[in-house]
């Protein structure tokens, strides 16, 4: 059985209602144009042609407009990401020379704890048979 929307709509996270609130009002706002048209013939008397021009005029202008804010968007958020990105990297390498300088100091002691024992095997066996 299919459940009330608004109720599935309560229980999700605040930040999803706000997008879904964002979007439906946007989703909205695109009624408006075929309305629009209608009210320009019916109101002022418009004809066919001079609505269907002026609907192309929005469509463009929308257009041009959402070329010019991703472009304005990409100038002026770059240089942002790669200082962002330029900062992750560096601490990155700083945790990553933390973490191999501990591994390699790990390995050493390793290494002479067993360089140790069988050196010790080795030359503490002779010492022990008199050689």
């Amino acid at each position: 059985m299919l459940r009330n929307p608004a109720t599935l709509l309560r229980e999700l996270p605040s930040t999803v209602r706000i997008l879904v609130a964002g979007t439906f009002i946007n989703k909205t706002g695109s009624f408006i144009i075929p309305f629009l048209t209608i009210v320009l013939k019916r109101e002022f008397h418009l004809t066919s042609g001079q609505v269907g021009a002026l609907v192309m005029a929005y469509g463009a202008g929308s257009l041009v407009s959402v070329l010019a804010g991703g472009v304005t968007t990409d100038r002026h958020t770059l240089d942002v990401h790669r200082r962002q990105l330029e900062a992750m990297r560096r601490r990155d390498e700083g945790a990553l020379e933390t973490i191999l300088d501990e591994h390699f100091r790990m390995l050493e002691t390793q290494f002479a704890k067993g360089i140790g024992r069988r050196w010790s095997d080795l030359f503490g066996a002779r010492r022990r048979n008199g050689r």
